[in-house]
């Protein structure tokens, strides 16, 4: 099961309440143990997370139940946000965008860290790094997991953002598969190949 927002599909903030809910969830757990101490014990993990959101693994289904009923009592709890449990799969989706940065760069914390640096305008707080894509003649591509307060801020700059010495090319999809595009790559990959064997064609034009 997941913890998700119904106000704010990008689990921001309660990601930034997560603490005082876990501790809330936590003390109701407590509190229904000690008053029943013979009874059924659940037993949950909240270790991870899935594209910005908490997930609770609920050891069966009485865990489950059990947990629904406390996160139910606390879902207006927080102003602001409203707290829901649902299956994992039912997870929103955030948008993610292709970026074309130069060859050979380092780390991905550096590739963050540069792009927020450079575009104060694009709120990139949460961005993360899918993968690195395979390199083009003179690029490679970069795979974003992003957020939608982003969306109309890249669309302002031309879907184009900073890095470096160049202004790199943004491509974005709204809600993709986990393998997304890689046909789109090995297109790319090719008319970069064609044009490359074009360009070492030897010119006989007179200048």
């Amino acid at each position: 099961m997941a913890l998700i927002d119904e106000l704010n599909d990008d689990g921001r903030l309660l990601m930034e309440k997560w603490e005082e809910v876990e501790t809330q969830l936590a003390e109701m757990v407590t509190d229904k143990l000690l008053s029943e101490p013979t009874g059924q014990s659940p037993s949950f993990d909240s270790s991870d997370m899935v594209r910005g959101h908490r997930v609770i693994r609920c050891d069966d289904e009485f865990s489950r139940d059990f947990l629904a009923d406390f996160v139910a009592r606390l879902s207006k709890a927080w102003k602001g946000i409203s707290i829901k449990l649902v299956p994992a799969k039912d997870i929103p989706r955030r948008p993610r965008v292709r970026i074309w940065l130069p060859k050979g760069l380092s780390s991905h914390e550096r590739v963050l860290k540069t792009l927020r640096a450079m575009n104060k305008g694009v709120d990139m707080e949460d961005w993360a790094i899918l993968r690195a894509e395979r390199e083009l003649k003179s690029s490679q591509p970069y795979l974003f997991l992003i957020n939608q307060r982003c969306l109309e801020q890249l669309k302002a700059a031309d879907n184009k953002v900073r890095y470096g010495i160049r202004k790199a090319k943004v491509k974005v999809f709204l809600d993709e598969p986990d393998d997304i595009l890689e046909d789109e790559v090995e297109d790319a990959n090719k008319l970069l190949d064609d044009l490359a064997i074009a360009d070492s064609t030897p010119n006989t034009t007179p200048i």
